[in-house]
């Protein structure tokens, strides 16, 4: 929740679209759902002993432009 607080108080003293905002919250959305999907799938969580050696880990991603 602070992160939404945080782009609320962007929008009010940056003068950020409401587009962009909306386009932001989104984004975080779709990446928040898709590392929950990613810890169904392999059936543990992040930094979790079990996936060591399992032959089916987390490779780790970075941000992109």
């Amino acid at each position: 929740m602070f992160n939404d607080t945080q782009k609320l108080k962007e929008i009010l003293y940056v003068n950020i679209s409401l587009e962009e905002f909306l386009l932001s919250m989104i984004k975080d959305m779709m990446e928040t759902l898709m590392k929950a999907e990613l810890t169904e799938l392999l059936k543990y969580e992040k930094y979790s002993p079990e996936g060591h050696n399992s032959g089916n880990s987390r490779n780790g991603f970075y941000k992109r432009s």
